[in-house]
């Protein structure tokens, strides 16, 4: 029998470890996270359950997408009920998912079925649709997680996991509250297996909150932490005399919005950093991580302020060496491919000497046309594609022979097998010359990551060195009489790096940390900063879409547990983790807490109150701004505009520093809608979903028609309506990584952008003339150097690496020479002129049926016109900027092409030539009797191509301009074949509630559908 020690985060763990025993063996088996100890156990329970059952599991983004299913199904036959009224997305199923949770932990801790649950009688049809969700799950055996909660309570409740009878005592650390989940779990192993369980609570809650016991609920055994006096003195705030002896180690930091805050915590920062504290006695701590983390991470890099924020105390702080243990999650089950883990790898800085792979492009050029990839695909599918790619053969054949050595790793089963496996894989990676001195022009240099051998260069060498030799270990202790799988093998070197880490006093953190506030429980720091701490810090809400609070409150009181989370309770808890976070000071710790006092739109926002009583506790009672410094708030002085404002301490804290005219933001300021989509749809082949009923489908087509659609969305739904769907439902967004180079989006941004920049400024320099001329080509030169280097100085795309930046800016100065140079080259023979760029489009109508209009949003690259000579626009040319080269059979056979191929080829250039011509041409000439050949004498579509040298070239340049099948196409002449007919055979049909698939061999094998469409393109 054996105790079990838990905690929260792998922080509070290692801290644990560390602080009394400053190292922990091979044998950690009894110290687990309990997010940890749950999984495991449940994991297991239902693995052999879902063997003995046939059934299997349902994982939470597929569930929702069913119950969308039978939200659809449902209002479909009940057009008259309230639900069928609200708007049906995937917000409103992730609302209902969770309403399901909340009732299956409230049946569990009443003992009693939800129909006995005093809710209101407005959940009728919520009550149906749940059935019916659970009614197709049931036929296809799936289970979801709510489901195989209440199958390993059961279990628990009659003693059939012999797991936790090896435990005789449960002590956890460092939790200010247990959710509801993980206490039910605890209570009920507590009750069925005798096991005392022990929470030692971070501080004195019970002194704080009388509720605490609903924090805990289901422990009744409670022993005190030993902390800091000055967190005392922190936590309990209102002794004035204790408070004012640790004065000065309570600092205070305000700004103006977000960033602002930011810039001052920074400020704050380099001080302690130029005053050689070590960056690991710092940590930034927040509670809104949306708002929050991306701000605090970019401003860090740019002041190259090293930091860590990676969730566990990960005791290696070389960037590579998780990159390297995530090699073991590439190939999933021997069958499928992870893209993006791949890219993970090949794109990491360190790795620069494998044959081909430039880590800064492979992001883009493995998703881009040339290898017809997307994010999780069949192993077999993936190698068909690279191996038969024959622009990039030295990538394709490095990876390739990857790929071989992953496959061999993975279908190993012993400590040797799988370690030599891996080291051959570092081996091909190329690790040992990571730290090799290099010489180029009599300059030394090491990886593209070292500048110099400095602290960090050694304390990466050492432990890339350490690693290795881990993993020697590991290879050396074999038991060919127990077979181990790879994911056996990454716990082992994992759990042997921490041994590793933690047996030694000499590995200094030399980075600080950010963290959110739940993730920063047992995080030790002399240098504390708590951002954010306005009204909102711990402003945590139930979800009341179905419940109310009110109901949820009664239901509380008549059964006197926690049964529904409500606002109270959450509150409580909310600031019982403040508090937490604050029982970690060091007694001679600084703790500085940072608020805002106006948000960007210049709203004044409140203080979190717990500040305010600071402010009072500590003396400083009336505020001007002539004494704020006296005061000890620390701010940027310009931020505070100027005035006498006095104020007494009975107003709120916001009223004492600014009147709103007082302070005036740019007019051309822009705010970033930083929205993001509520669930996070992955797609999984081995998943079932039961999105087949093609009324479904119509639905969504429908919905995404009547909105204000994009080009290249109209040209995915014509392509393939089926398709279109599948993509849009399950592809998820790439993993944004803060170590690869620049994204492909950010990539073409910044193309576009210096191209109107650059025509921009040869307008100022040039009257108004934009037709390139050959003598002026070292002026133009210039232009564009002095608008690239412009760009790059206004820091509008985040660009984390040096490096990073300077390869962008040798390729743009490349692709801008030749960029001018066939601009030169076109103008000789053209009468065009550049002279519209990036120019929005709006609401622009492209097909209608019955009372169904088709709308299209979007941004013309460029528009050049021609003139007649009374200078009236004569011709129009849309040229569309692409990064990636068309296919040759679209330069080669052009002249034999159909229209519908030429639609196909040309769709958006050729949507806005129509709206060029009609807003440029046609309207101007304000009448209906009008011969569209007298007044368009000649028009053009353009792809011009841009890569990173000698991009824009005759062959790349590929130019549509034949007016008369332009024109034909646009709809302004009779033909056999126009726009109308194109569109109208897919969605006339979609309008009419009918759905049909377009099978082809390309369209197919790019689509993530494909193994299980029964309608998919077959070889003959």
């Amino acid at each position: 029998m054996s105790k079990l020690i838990l905690f929260p985060n792998s922080k509070s763990r290692d801290y644990y470890l560390y602080s009394r025993y400053n190292y922990y063996s091979l044998d950690i088996t009894n110290y687990k996270t309990l997010f940890e100890f749950y999984r495991t156990t449940i994991d297991k329970f239902f693995k052999n359950f879902s063997i003995k059952n046939n059934v299997s599991r349902l994982e939470e983004s597929t569930a929702i997408i069913n119950i969308y299913e039978a939200l659809i199904e449902f209002t479909n036959k009940n057009k008259d009920s309230i639900i069928s009224k609200q708007n049906k997305n995937y917000e409103l199923a992730a609302n209902i998912y969770n309403f399901i949770e909340e009732i299956t932990f409230a049946k569990i801790i009443i003992g009693k079925d939800n129909e006995d649950l005093d809710l209101n009688n407005n959940l009728e049809d919520i009550k149906k649709i749940v059935s019916i969700y659970k009614s197709n799950n049931k036929a296809k055996n799936l289970f979801d997680d709510n489901d195989i909660f209440e199958l390993f309570i059961n279990s628990i409740n009659k003693k059939e996991i012999d797991d936790f009878k090896e435990y005789e005592e449960i002590e956890i650390y460092n939790f200010e509250s247990v959710p509801l989940r993980y206490s039910i779990f605890l209570e009920a192993i507590n009750k069925n297996y005798n096991i005392n369980i022990k929470a030692f609570m971070p501080y004195n809650i019970d002194k704080i909150f009388s509720n605490y016991k609903e924090f805990y609920q289901g422990i009744n055994n409670f022993e005190y932490s030993n902390i800091s006096d000055f967190s005392k003195v922190l936590i309990n705030k209102n002794n004035k005399e204790n408070l004012n002896k640790y004065k000065e180690q309570i600092k205070l930091i305000a700004g103006f919005g977000i960033n602002q805050e930011i810039d001052t915590v920074i400020d704050e920062v380099i001080k302690l950093k130029n005053s050689n504290i070590p960056l690991s006695d710092i940590a930034l701590i927040f509670s809104d991580t949306q708002k929050y983390r991306e701000a605090v991470a970019r401003r860090l890099k740019e002041c190259d302020i090293k930091f860590n924020q990676r969730r566990g105390n990960f005791i290696w702080r070389m960037p590579l060496i998780p990159v390297l243990t995530s090699i073991f999650f590439i190939i999933e089950r021997g069958k499928e491919i992870d893209i993006d883990a791949l890219i993970k790898l090949l794109s990491s800085p360190y790795l620069i000497n494998i044959d081909g792979i430039n880590p800064y492009n492979i992001r883009e050029l493995l998703y881009s046309k040339d290898f017809r990839i997307f994010k999780k695909m069949p192993l077999s599918d993936f190698l068909y594609n690279i191996e038969n790619n024959k622009e990039h053969k030295e990538i394709s054949n490095s990876i390739i022979k990857l790929i071989e050595l992953l496959k061999k790793l993975m279908s190993s089963d012993t400590y040797s097998k799988i370690g030599s496996a891996y080291i051959e894989i570092l081996k091909f990676l190329k690790i040992d010359l990571i730290f090799e001195e290099n010489i180029i022009e009599e300059e030394k240099y090491y990886n593209s990551v070292y500048i110099k051998k400095d602290e960090i260069f050694y304390r990466d060498n050492d432990s890339l060195a350490s690693f290795v030799e881990i993993v020697l270990k590991l290879t050396a202790n074999d038991n060919s009489k127990n077979k181990i799988s790879p994911m056996d093998f990454h716990e082992a070197l994992n759990i042997l790096i921490k041994d590793e880490y933690l047996r030694g006093d000499n590995n200094k953190e030399i980075s600080l940390t950010i963290s959110n506030l739940y993730d920063a429980r047992g995080l030790k720091a002399k240098y504390l900063f708590i951002l954010g701490a306005n009204n909102d810090f711990i402003n945590r809400k139930p979800d009341t879409f179905f419940i109310s609070n009110k109901v949820r409150e009664s239901i509380n009181n008549k059964y006197k547990k926690y049964v529904l989370s409500s606002q109270n309770l959450l509150s409580d808890i909310s600031y019982a983790l403040f508090l937490n976070i604050i029982s970690s000071c060091y007694d001679n710790g600084i703790v500085y807490f940072s608020f805002r006092l106006k948000d960007k739109d210049g709203n004044l926002e409140i203080p979190f109150f717990y500040i305010e009583d600071l402010f009072l506790e500590l003396g400083n009672e009336d505020f001007k701004f002539d004494t704020l410094k006296e005061n000890g708030l620390i701010f940027r002085e310009n931020y505070i505009p100027k005035g006498n404002n006095i104020h007494s301490k009975k107003e709120n804290i916001m009223s004492l520093f600014f009147y709103k005219e007082n302070y005036e933001y740019p007019k051309d300021i822009s705010f970033d809608k930083n929205i993001k989509n509520i669930v996070n749809l992955v797609y999984n082949k081995n998943e079932e979903s039961v999105y087949t009923n093609p009324q479904n489908f119509i639905s969504i087509l429908k919905e995404d028609l009547s909105n204000t659609i994009s080009v290249s969305k109209i040209k995915e739904i014509m392509e393939c309506p089926i398709k279109y769907i599948y993509n849009r439902l399950f592809e998820r967004d790439s993993i944004d990584s803060l170590i690869m180079g620049i994204n492909r989006m950010d990539k073409g941004t910044i193309y576009h952008k210096i191209f109107e920049n650059f025509y921009n400024k040869i307008k100022e320099k040039f009257n108004n003339n934009c037709k390139l001329k050959e003598d002026k080509f070292n002026s133009y030169k210039n232009i564009a150097s002095e608008t690239i280097e412009e760009y790059f100085n206004k820091k509008e795309i985040k660009i984390y690496n040096e490096a990073d930046k300077e390869v962008m800016i040798e390729e743009i100065n490349n692709v801008m020479n030749s960029f001018i140079k066939y601009e030169i080259d076109l103008s000789k023979n053209s009468d065009y002129i550049p002279n519209n760029f990036e120019e929005k489009i709006n609401e622009f109508k492209v097909y209608s049926y019955n009372n169904h209009n088709i709308k299209i949003s979007g941004r013309i690259d460029r528009i050049d016109f021609s003139y007649s000579n009374d200078n009236k626009i004569n011709g129009i040319r849309i040229v569309d900027y692409k990064a990636n080269v068309y296919p040759k059979e679209l330069k080669k056979y052009l002249s034999k092409f159909t229209t519908e191929e030429i639609i196909n080829a040309y769709l958006q250039p050729i949507l806005y030539l129509r709206y060029a011509i009609d807003e440029y041409i046609i309207k101007p000439n304000k009448s209906d009797n009008f011969n569209i050949d007298e007044l368009v004498e000649k028009c053009e579509v353009v792809f011009a191509i841009y890569k990173e040298a000698d991009i824009v070239n005759k062959e790349d340049y590929i130019i549509f301009d034949n007016k008369d099948i332009l024109l034909t196409i646009c709809g302004y002449k009779d033909g056999d074949f126009n726009l109308n007919d194109y569109f109208e055979r897919i969605f006339k049909n979609i309008f009419e509630d009918k759905l049909i698939a377009v099978s082809g061999k390309e369209q197919c094998e790019n689509c993530i559908n494909y193994q299980n469409c029964e309608y998919s393109y077959k070889e003959e």
